[in-house]
């Protein structure tokens, strides 16, 4: 299915036929992603303001400048469609087995012998959306506090930063590859 939007010039009118997603993605968003960007987006009408020759002589025809405008409302309307208002954000689904993979390699050890996947889960949604975690509390490689936000900023690919803290019993700590994950919310905030 398509969507047509209109592409207004000083002496002619043009079609720009864009796919519709399943998302529902309409003319309207794109003039609005657009306005975001483009100071001559005006309505809901995609509009290109006549370039001006640069000196030197190089010259675009409107033609040429009807094609990258709408080159970059394809990208504003692919952007759009990754997360809330075209920040790009990307939602990650953490499982068990990503979980896994992302602490295969950790660094740091824990006193704690299981985590929640649903807590993991909500720290990884709130770096999605640009939050930055608090940093965790570690004892010579040993978290005291902060296990979730250093599962979520491995999985994220963004650790928090480390405090040094003391309170860390190396005979009570282990590796993370031997925790449990457990699927019931211990409501972490």
């Amino acid at each position: 299915m398509k969507v047509a939007a209109t592409v207004k010039t000083k002496p002619k009118t043009k079609t720009y036929v864009a796919p519709k997603t399943s998302r529902g993605v309409t003319v309207n968003r794109v003039a609005k992603n657009a306005a975001k960007t483009e100071k001559h987006v005006v309505s809901s009408d995609v509009k290109v303001a006549p370039k001006k020759a640069p000196k030197g002589g190089n010259t675009q025809s409107t033609e040429e400048a009807e094609s990258q405008f709408l080159m970059k409302l394809d990208l504003q309307l692919f952007a759009g469609e990754k997360g809330t208002s075209g920040n790009n954000k990307v939602s990650i689904k953490v499982t068990e087995e990503i979980i896994r993979e992302a602490m295969k390699d950790a660094p740091l050890r824990t006193m704690q012998n299981a985590v929640s996947l649903p807590a993991i889960q909500r720290y990884v949604d709130r770096l999605a959306k640009g939050d930055v975690a608090p940093p965790i509390r570690v004892d010579k490689g040993i978290i005291v506090e902060g296990n979730h936000r250093y599962v979520a900023g491995r999985v994220f690919g963004q650790e928090p930063a480390q405090q040094s803290w003391s309170g860390g019993i190396s005979s009570l700590s282990m590796d993370f590859k031997k925790i449990k994950i457990d699927p019931t919310d211990w409501g972490n905030r």
